[in-house]
């Protein structure tokens, strides 16, 4: 049984694709950028009332993904020393506009991960004065 193993894991050194050391890698759970993009377009369908099935569901996606994202931002700051303030009264569609804005004027990061994104959007949207 040993042997079955160890024949097997050393079998995988052959088909995993060796990653060269000068290229970072990173994984990520969630979207990229560029999907959390076409998400949140299709949030401002929901607002003007003229969407599909399909744009309900990405539309609401990304609604729910910013909000996440701000209250785990909020949630950070009330631990540790931020750069950031989000205001109280801020809104979730005051939030979308904010994101799609950065993630519209900034399409060479659209490959990074749509969190890292909400993120720098509402610390640029929202410095501490």
């Amino acid at each position: 049984m040993i042997k079955t193993a160890f024949v097997f894991l050393a079998s995988l050194l052959f088909v995993v694709p060796a990653v060269p050391q000068s290229e970072p890698m990173v994984s990520f759970y969630g979207p990229s950028g560029s999907i959390l993009l076409r998400q949140c377009q299709a949030a401002t369908k929901l607002a003007d009332g003229n969407y599909n099935t399909q744009q309900a569901i990405d539309g609401t996606y990304c609604r729910g993904y910013i909000a996440g994202t701000v209250d785990q931002m909020v949630g950070l700051s009330v631990q540790t020393s931020t750069v950031y303030c989000i205001p109280s009264n801020g809104s979730n569609d005051q939030f979308l506009r904010v994101v799609l804005k950065y993630l519209n004027d900034n399409p060479a990061t659209l490959n990074y991960p749509a969190a890292a994104l909400v993120s720098k959007a509402i610390i640029a949207a929202f410095p501490c004065k």
